[in-house]
């Protein structure tokens, strides 16, 4: 679900709030002074994977934990 950010007209309060597409208000009151909140425009978000695929290391990060785990020499946790 996407994070909504609302700015209150009066005091200038923001606030951010989750809510589905199909029910995300326009407007909210403020919970600080009871006023009008309008709904911002914001920029979204994005994931970013910089590298390789997540998955595509796993089994190497895998034996690499266990190298460690089972005390191994600092000479042998080569990749």
């Amino acid at each position: 679900m996407p994070t909504y950010t609302f700015k209150c007209k009066k005091c200038a309060h923001v606030l951010e709030e989750i809510y589905s597409m199909s029910k995300a208000p326009k407007t909210i009151k403020c919970p600080e002074c009871g006023k009008r909140m309008k709904r911002m425009i914001g920029a979204g978000a994005t994931l970013i994977f910089k590298g390789s695929w997540p998955g595509k290391d796993l089994k190497i990060n895998q034996n690499l934990a266990k190298k460690i785990l089972n005390n191994a020499p600092p000479d042998q946790l080569g990749e």
